[in-house]
């Protein structure tokens, strides 16, 4: 199970089996994914936009959207959306 603390020092613990890893809290950005591949991280992306879209342009109406994210060359996820 992985498990973060944000420390008093502005450092962010995170510990997964019997790894730790410790970052600046300004470098970490915690998201609500189970996994963080980059399918998931696409959907994540193309919702959170749809979300932020929809609160800031309420006159807009979002049909279609393609969202791609690279983890390296030839390595990527895609998040397809299509109001019919």
């Amino acid at each position: 199970e992985l498990t973060y603390i944000q420390r008093e020092d502005d450092v962010m613990e995170v510990r997964y089996r019997q790894s730790f890893y410790a970052a600046p809290v300004g470098d970490c950005l915690v998201l609500p994914l189970n996994n963080i591949s980059v399918e998931n991280l696409s959907r994540w992306l193309a919702h959170e936009l749809m979300r932020r879209i929809a609160e800031q342009l309420p006159e807009v109406q979002v049909k279609k959207l393609r969202l791609s994210t690279e983890e390296s060359p030839g390595q990527r996820g895609v998040y397809d959306f299509c109001v019919d």
